[in-house]
């Protein structure tokens, strides 16, 4: 407790004093000191509830006034001599002047300190200003309410920073605020923003926030519909709001539904198109509701159930499973599918099955350790199409079984290339093409496995580290024995990876493989590792060490991109002039990865050519569940075209960075083995025009 600053024998808080003086700070002349003062205020949550109210009001409160008690008030008058002479009506009823001197505990300039930091003509302040209200009002629901008008008002600043940290702000508030007509008439005017930030900011506001009224909910509907209407790349953050809206207001969408499904009681109305964005979102909306008030679904009509089972099998992420039977469309019950699927055991979401399958085809191949080549690369392709098989009826161990689908697909490619005729008669004269492009494949297999997967356990990963060693040991000895190019970069590359190898193993106390530790033990006992001396102990090597058969763990994941932008579906051609350039607008998800500086966008034109666009760092931008986006435009160009012609968009990993350091020199023309695809391409319809001569 430290004395008020007018005496008077009373004392505050220290924080409360410390507040204070900081809030006087935020009107001085110097922006640096404003914003420090700024930030400050946001670093004290143990402050008194009045100093924060007095904070957001310009006017000082009666509250933060020290105002004289009636007895020293009538003692003052004592010392003075004053009587009431009777004559005048209360004229001796205490009276409360309120003087400057009187006021003790906060200055009236430090008053409305957060108003005069929300309204500076400074970007800075008002930013810092944004953010200490926040942090304060998560403390304090009651200042979380007072704030509400505060932040809201801030949706209109001219900075789009500024804005983004408003709405953001006041979703992490939002479990403390209700929103009405007029709150909410001016946050949904923000949906108009050019800016995507913006707009999905607002989205994921309207998901947690909480409406008082069904008209609340009716105009939030109206304008996000709007929004989509405008902005069709919005759909995926749109369907995310709508979730949120009806999970938290079951009730309050139980009167709005008749209306958003345009239902009759009479007359049967047409059928809505459940491919339509705008229908699907008022389903999503809907249905969402309907998990949280069951008597929402005894208004479903039989199109309304078919919709509802075609968008939980298309948009499982968006629509909740519902306790709805599907009787009236296929009469059966929903139970009855469960149990036949279950007792057939066949069932797609089968995990159980799933699993015994992958672990009965792993059991079969390192069962075929015993049989002679020819059985066994019979066996190993069937157990890839199975493999293919389950990865698509299963997605839980899809990620799984793609990654032994490469393991295997490297082991009957590593087993061809010592069976060919071309390695067995390796020499710079012969035709080794094929040859060339079998090592090829098997090292892209090895990089599919390292850069494509996430979640490999230390052992798994050494695997496919030593895996890869093995490539470059076979690129090694088919550059000595059957090029003339040079070797010394790629013998030094085989040398440090053998280093890192090593070193990882140790570092996790894991052992070699037979290769490896063969492979090892040959390097440590030369004297000067030559390539020529290197490729010939390594020559051997290949025969007498097969790749080892193993399983994997099942917390692999597998990564991934979906392009949403472009949807490649448009077949109106985008015009340009011929030498210039052209932005296509990309918006792509990217799951599972978790180094994002080896993706690049892949543009293939009609005339083979190639482009690797690099995206820049803030075009990734990730979200609280670990996935990225990729939110960027692309240029292209080219001369003029007698016609349209399609232009292929993808997102690939380019690996040749990190892998390339010393052997470039391998890399024919169009060699593609360091580039790995993670998404579907999509097509766009361009159209370079010649440029119009001048008259």
């Amino acid at each position: 407790m430290v004395p008020t600053p007018s005496g008077g024998g009373e004392k505050m808080r220290l924080v409360d004093d410390a507040f204070a003086k900081i809030c006087h700070a935020i009107n001085d002349p110097c922006v640096q000191v404003r914003v420090l003062a700024a930030t400050l205020l946001g670093k004290m949550p143990q402050v008194g509830q009045n100093f924060l109210d007095q904070t957001l009001d310009k006017k000082l409160m009666s509250d933060m006034r020290r105002k004289r008690s009636a007895h020293e008030r009538q003692w003052e008058k004592v010392k003075s001599g004053e009587w009431s002479s009777g004559k005048k009506w209360a004229d001796d009823a205490p009276q409360e002047l309120i003087e400057a001197a009187s006021v003790s505990l906060i200055s009236s300039g430090a008053a409305g300190a957060f108003v005069h930091g929300l309204e500076d003509e400074f970007l800075e302040v008002r930013s810092a200003a944004v953010d200490s209200l926040c942090t304060l009002a998560i403390k304090s629901p009651d200042f979380a309410n007072l704030a509400l008008d505060f932040l809201v008002d801030m949706f209109n600043d001219e900075i789009e920073d500024v804005r983004l940290k408003a709405i953001d702000s006041l979703t992490k508030i939002s479990k403390y605020i209700v929103l009405w007509e007029d709150q909410l008439e001016t946050i949904l005017a923000v949906l108009e923003d050019s800016s995507i930030d913006i707009r999905e900011g607002l989205h994921k506001l309207l998901a947690v926030c909480h409406l008082m009224t069904k008209d609340c909910v009716k105009m939030c509907l109206d304008h996000i519909l709007e929004n989509l209407k405008r902005y069709p790349q919005d759909k995926k953050s749109i369907w995310k709001s709508l979730e949120g809206v009806g999970k938290n207001h079951p009730w309050v969408v139980l009167p709005l539904v008749p209306q958003l499904l345009s239902m009759h009681p009479f007359f049967d109305t047409s059928e809505p198109d459940p491919e339509d964005p705008a229908y699907v979102s008022v389903l999503i909306l809907v249905f969402n509701s309907a998990k949280g008030c069951p008597t929402m679904a005894t208004l479903f009509d039989e199109k309304l159930l078919r919709h509802y089972h075609y968008l939980r099998d298309t948009l499982p992420h968006f629509v909740p499973e519902l306790n709805i039977s599907n009787e009236s469309i296929t009469g059966t019950s929903d139970k009855q599918i469960a149990s036949s699927s279950s007792g057939s055991g066949t069932s797609i979401g089968g995990n159980t099955n799933g699993r015994l399958i992958l672990k009965e085809l792993t059991a079969k191949l390192k069962s075929s350790s015993n049989l002679n080549s020819e059985m066994k690369t019979r066996l190993c392709k069937l157990i890839l199409k199975d493999l293919k098989r389950l990865s698509e009826v299963d997605q839980e161990i899809s990620a799984i079984a793609k990654f032994s689908s490469l393991y295997i697909k490297a082991q009957l490619v590593y087993t061809n290339c010592l069976s060919s005729s071309a390695w067995i008669q390796l020499t710079q004269n012969t035709q080794n093409e094929p040859l060339r492009l079998q090592i090829q494949s098997f090292m892209q297999l090895c990089l599919k496995m390292q850069y494509g997967f996430t979640g490999l356990s230390p052992k798994e990963y050494g695997i496919v580290m030593q895996l890869k060693l093995r490539a470059l040991a076979f690129q090694l000895v088919y550059i000595v024995r059957g090029s003339n190019a040079s070797a010394l970069a790629i013998c030094q590359n085989l040398l440090e990876q053998a280093e890192t190898v090593q070193k990882y193993l140790e570092e996790n106390n894991l052992t070699p493989d037979e290769f490896t530790f063969a492979m090892l033990k040959m390097l440590d006992s030369l004297d000067e590792p030559k390539p020529g001396t290197v490729a010939k102990h390594l020559l051997p090597l290949f025969e007498a060490h097969q790749i080892p058969l193993i399983s994997f763990s099942s917390s692999i994941k597998m990564a991934s991109a979906t392009i949403i932008e472009p949807t490649g579906e448009s077949d109106n051609a985008l015009k340009f002039t011929a030498g210039l350039l052209l932005g296509i607008p990309v918006d792509a998800e990217i799951h599972n990865l978790e180094d994002t500086s080896y993706v690049r966008i892949m543009i293939n034109y009609p005339d083979q050519q190639v482009h690797l666009i690099c995206p820049r760092a803030q075009d990734f931008r990730s979200d609280s569940n670990g996935e990225v986006r990729l939110l960027t435009t692309i240029s292209i160009s080219h001369q003029a075209w007698t016609e349209a012609c399609p232009v292929t968009i993808s997102i690939v990993l380019d690996l040749r960075g990190p892998e390339t350091n010393y052997n470039r020199k391998l890399m024919w023309k169009k060699d593609s083995t360091y580039i790995i695809q993670l998404s579907e391409e999509k097509q766009v319809l361009v159209s370079p025009k010649p440029a119009k001569r001048g008259i």
